[in-house]
């Protein structure tokens, strides 16, 4: 439903989102032939030093090199026009949304939430459109490429490497609603740290006026202390689960 409704947002430039997905996928395509070649330059090639053939051989290395790099710089341009559009028409529907609601509803929301709403949220479907959704269906599809090349080549050895999959989504899985609670706490910080700011910049007169900026000051580095601690523990959480995946993955290359 998240995808349905965010790609939405994207009108008719959701044909470039298909574009920059069929450009994803010959990638892939691309990323797993190049291994072959380098694979029939060794056993053709250098092994039996057929050096003429080298020539021809490392130009289709090129070949496929340059259209893999080609097929990734469309990907990326394609999917963040698309993405763009998305977010810029959204800022538009949410900024007329804004101008109609009643006074009542600033009062009941502080500043800090509104613009974290019009600005970081929107922010994150933009990352969401431009690089989660074509690395998704990149890594999905590379996972099944990779597991039908190393079933044709040693099923056993491939069943061994499977070995580990369940383990790592367990602990991607555990990673993932320890780091959501601490996320939502940093977002809630920042709005926090909006509001303060926000607050400060209208009312600067009144401040002055009061002589109140050493007060303020304070109150503005309390938050931005918050802010920074709520950081440091969404990346000690990462920090504490990061190097089990990493030792996981090792783990495959033993194997």
């Amino acid at each position: 439903m998240a995808y349905k409704w965010a790609i939405g947002w994207m009108g008719k430039y959701k044909k470039r989102l298909v574009l920059a997905i069929i450009f994803n996928i010959i990638g892939v395509g691309l990323m797993t032939w190049e291994p072959y070649i380098l694979t029939d330059i060794i056993d053709d090639v250098l092994m039996p030093q057929k050096f003429d053939l080298l020539l021809p051989m490392l130009i289709k290395a090129l070949i496929v090199g340059l259209l893999f790099v080609g097929c990734r710089y469309l990907t990326n341009i394609l999917a963040e026009q698309a993405a763009e559009t998305a977010v810029m028409r959204l800022k538009g529907a949410l900024f007329r949304k804004l101008m109609t609601l009643p006074p009542s509803y600033y009062r009941e929301n502080k500043v800090g939430d509104i613009i974290n709403k019009c600005t970081g949220d929107v922010e994150m479907i933009n990352r969401f459109l431009a690089w989660v959704v074509p690395k998704s269906i990149e890594f999905a599809l590379m996972l099944v490429v990779v597991l039908i090349v190393f079933m044709s080549i040693n099923w056993q050895y491939t069943l061994a490497l499977i070995c580990v999959t369940p383990f790592s989504a367990l602990i991607a899985k555990k990673l993932g609603k320890k780091l959501h609670p601490a996320f939502k706490a940093v977002r809630k910080q920042l709005s926090k740290l909006n509001t303060v700011v926000q607050e400060n910049i209208s009312g600067n007169r009144v401040v002055k006026a009061f002589v109140r900026e050493d007060f303020e000051i304070e109150k503005f580095q309390k938050e931005n202390i918050g802010y920074k601690d709520e950081n440091i523990k969404a990346n000690l959480i990462w920090l504490r689960y990061g190097p089990i995946i990493d030792s996981l993955a090792s783990l495959i290359t033993v194997i």
